[in-house]
Formats: C-alpha cells, structure tokens, sequence
C-alpha cells in the first residue's frame, strides 16, 4: 500500500471524527442556545408590554372585525332574494372600511416596536461588549459588533414575526373554533383536529432545516 493512500485515509478518518465531533458538540449547546434564545424573546415582550398588549389587543379585534365581516356577508347574500337588508347592508360597510384600518394601524404599530427595540438593544448590548472587551484589534471589535448586531436582529425580527404572524393565526384558530363548537361540537373537533397536520409538518420542517444547517 502506498503512502499516498495511506494519507488519504487517514485524512478520511480525521474528516469524519471531526464531523461527528462537531455534530455532538452542536446537539449539546443548542438548547442551552434556544432556551437563552426564547428567554430573550420573552424579556423583551416583557420590558416592552405596552406595545405588546397594544398589539395583541388591536390583533384581536382585527381578527374579530375581519371574522364579523364575513358573517355579515353571508347575511347580506342570504337577504338578497327576500329585499328586507335592513342595517346589514350598513354594518357590512363599516366592517369593511374598518377592518383595513385596524391591520395598517397593527403594521405601524409592530413597526414602531421593532425599530425602536432594535436601536435600543443594539445600543445597550455594543455598549456591554465594549466594556467586556476593553482591549482588542480593529479586526476582534468588528467581528464582536457583526455578532452582537446579528443577534439583536434575532431577537427584534423573532418578536416582530410572533406578534405578526404567529399571534393572529392563533387568535383567528381560537375564535373559528369557538364558533364551530357552539354550533355544531362535532364540526368544532373535526376544525381542531385538522389543524394537527400542519402543525405535524411544522415540526417536521423544522427538524430537517436544523439537520441541513448542522
């Protein structure tokens, strides 16, 4: 055997303990680094809870007028053959005008929150990191200042994206099957177990997107 595939191989074996070992070493610290992940999401929902209750009160009756406005069509379509519309008419017309209303005020809303805690964060966390790091080159600052930033953006966009995308899904879930189950409980747990699929996949996507990245 020559020497040359003996270096090969070798090669080969150091390749794949290192990989193996990096593998173990990723599975052991992410959920040290998730837990202080959602913990830092949390704390800034908390330290941020006027904004927070402001959006997810101004969420809820989005969802609700956005919900009400499709009941008063099915009343108005159901109206048409006999004439009698009534106030329907009248009520269709301002949950229409009044629904666009609540989610553009929702946007700048979330908005207003997330450029101001993204300045603010980033502002107090490259404060800290340069105590931390009284002394260092021009090349270690720069690259502390990409983590810090890369991280405060983590955590803004995560909190952004749960007010904006997660909490209204929820929101509208919770309401749809409330109405379901008072009117028909079957049809409510029919809604409900449905919903395990996407969330099944969910999981599923999220499993594989952390293997791809590992």
């Amino acid at each position: 055997m020559s020497d040359n595939s003996i270096s090969v191989r070798a090669l080969r074996c150091s390749l794949v303990r290192y990989v193996r070992t990096a593998k173990q070493a990723t599975q052991t610290a992410r959920p040290t680094l998730h837990s202080a992940f959602l913990r830092d999401v949390a704390r800034v929902l908390l330290e941020y809870k006027l904004y927070s209750v402001a959006v997810l009160a101004l969420t809820a009756v989005q969802e609700f007028t956005g919900l009400w406005r499709v009941t008063l069509l099915g009343q108005f379509i159901d109206r048409l053959d006999s004439g009698a519309l009534g106030y329907v008419v009248w009520l269709f017309l301002a949950a229409s005008l009044l629904h666009p209303g609540l989610v553009r005020a929702n946007i700048v809303l979330r908005h207003k929150m997330f450029y101001e805690t993204d300045f603010r964060r980033r502002v107090e966390w490259v404060l800290e990191v340069a105590d931390k790091r009284a002394s260092g080159g021009s090349e270690e600052a720069g690259a502390a200042y990409e983590r810090t930033v890369n991280a405060v953006g983590g955590i803004t966009n995560t909190v952004y994206h749960v007010l904006g995308s997660f909490t209204p899904v929820i929101i509208t879930v919770v309401m749809v099957a409330g109405r379901l189950l008072s009117y028909n409980r079957l049809l409510g747990v029919l809604y409900l177990v449905t919903l395990v699929i996407p969330a099944g996949m969910t999981v599923v996507f999220n499993r594989s997107l952390e293997s791809l990245r590992d």
